[in-house]
């Protein structure tokens, strides 16, 4: 066996071809292993979000879904977010215009832009934020639309968890800096093959990294991962997959 540098081995980009390979088996594994995954229609009236961000060319626009034809009640994406201090793009009632006739993708915040990006290397149309698909300071619509939310997490195709980011801010595709220790063990046949090898504390890195991040430290968060039937969570070392069957 020929011996691979470590950087063909762990890649530092979350956003390249090989994490998207990966999300794309982990997506087609779910469809044809996981019944309970599979068996919503995420396009009935009663379930389908009131507002979606259409992201399937520029500008981005978000469309009225009652006015869509039915063919275009496709799936769509749902992104788990932490706002913190960073609100400087939400809708409201004096820009829910704006954002019916499109803006541009530069006006968006870094985690948005990195989940318009996923959304569309999935070949996916439509991507439910809230801060976006709610109007902000409309108490009527937030009422409705909040006593919602369990359906808008339940019934989105999957769920972007941009769980390392404690800001809108600071996005969720960053590049990768952790390293691992490695040996080499050269058999008797001459091959040798190359162990990466994780520090004690790291030793249940899946738990730290999709259950202690910063998007896992606030309340409201916790139905957004349960009710979701795909979770493809964005930690600080790995991506890492959750479904009712995986």
């Amino acid at each position: 066996m020929t011996e691979q540098p470590y950087s063909s081995v762990v890649r530092p980009d979350p956003s390249g071809p090989t994490a998207l390979k990966k999300i794309k088996q982990w997506i087609e594994k779910c469809e044809t292993e996981c019944t309970h995954c599979n068996d919503i229609s995420a396009q009935s009236s009663t379930s389908y979000p009131t507002r979606l961000l259409d992201v399937s060319q520029p500008p981005l626009r978000l469309v009225l879904t009652a006015s869509l034809k039915p063919e275009e009640r496709l799936p769509y994406v749902a992104l788990s977010h932490c706002w913190g201090g960073n609100r400087c793009f939400t809708t409201q009632r004096g820009t829910i215009f704006k954002r019916l006739c499109g803006f541009a993708m530069a006006d968006l915040p870094t985690t948005f832009r990195d989940a318009v990006s996923l959304t569309r290397s999935l070949n996916i149309r439509y991507l439910w934020i809230d801060s976006l698909c709610i109007i902000q300071d409309d108490r009527q619509d937030w009422r409705i639309e909040s006593s919602r939310m369990c359906d808008m997490y339940s019934n989105a195709y999957l769920t972007i968890a941009a769980t390392l980011a404690s800001d809108d801010s600071q996005g969720f595709l960053r590049h990768r800096q952790s390293k691992l220790a490695c040996i080499d063990l050269i058999y008797p046949d001459q091959e040798t093959i190359r162990f990466f090898l994780q520090p004690d504390k790291a030793s249940n890195g899946y738990y730290s990294d999709s259950c202690d991040g910063p998007l896992h430290s606030r309340a409201w968060t916790l139905q957004e991962r349960l009710l979701s039937r795909r979770v493809l969570g964005f930690a600080s070392n790995q991506m890492y997959w959750e479904c009712r069957g995986h």
